[in-house]
């Protein structure tokens, strides 16, 4: 996406007030579908919805590298005094072998909740038997907990950053499509005044030169009688076979005698 949306959501929200003054005049535009005004402040919310999404979603996560640091300092410490007791006799060593066997960062949690799941259960013969402190052994937890919940974070954040920006996508098109439409209405109400950036600034200012105002999607252009080289083209329906095209042509514009450079008149 080449746009700033959060500029595009503040550009569509500060001009909302004023484009919605001239709802009523765009409805009787020859074939615009005014629902575009309609649904330009559900799409400004549904956008500026999607684009927080998307900001917290790619959050900084959690640093992992210093509670992996302090996990291995604890896992160490606790390990070798449980196999020094467990020499000695006062604990059963045959969970021991499962500690210390894997690398990685969700097997060094598994490592800390089990010694301190070990220890724990063991206290009362080992306190006075052990330099690990209950503090130590509650930390363990702690940081075992701490380990698996950003590990899960971290395998979840790139999916989730996924799906948020495919959203976000999906709802500034519905966004956009909206606003130019109501802008191109717009632009043709006042084009004798030439303040449409004033009432409902392009998504675009700063962007480049400016484009040639285009009827909107789905409508045929017509230039109107006597109009000025540049002025936007006027939107009307294609006639139906039963339609004076004489008479669709005089609905826009009145009809003049002189014909304009390079217009060839409807006979």
């Amino acid at each position: 996406m080449n746009l700033d949306v959060a500029n595009a959501i503040a550009t569509a929200v500060g001009a909302l007030p004023k484009v919605m003054v001239f709802r009523e005049e765009a409805s009787h535009l020859p074939g615009f579908d005014v629902s575009h005004f309609d649904r330009l402040q559900v799409y400004i919310f549904a956008l500026s919805h999607a684009h927080a999404s998307v900001i917290a979603a790619s959050a900084p996560l959690e640093p992992i590298a210093d509670v992996n640091k302090r996990g291995i300092q604890l896992r160490d410490t606790m390990y070798l005094d449980a196999v020094a007791l467990a020499h000695r006799g006062v604990i059963a060593g045959d969970r021991i072998a499962e500690f210390k066997t894997r690398v990685g960062y969700k097997n060094l949690a598994r490592d800390l909740l089990g010694l301190h799941e070990l220890f724990r259960a063991n206290w009362d013969k080992v306190a006075c038997r052990t330099g690990i402190q209950l503090s130590e052994i509650n930390e363990a937890e702690q940081v075992g907990q701490q380990l698996m919940a950003t590990v899960g974070a971290r395998e979840q954040a790139s999916g989730g950053v996924a799906r948020a920006q495919a959203q976000r996508q999906r709802n500034f098109t519905l966004f956009s499509r909206a606003y130019n439409q109501v802008r191109r209405a717009i632009s043709f109400l006042r084009w004798d005044h030439d303040d449409l950036e004033q009432i409902c600034p392009s998504l675009f200012a700063g962007r480049g030169g400016r484009r040639r105002e285009q009827a909107p999607l789905g409508m045929p252009e017509t230039k109107i009688a006597g109009a000025p080289d540049g002025a936007p083209l006027a939107p009307h329906p294609k006639p139906r076979p039963d339609d004076d095209v004489r008479g669709t042509a005089s609905a826009i514009a009145p009809e003049s005698n002189a014909t304009t450079p390079g217009e060839v008149r409807q006979q």
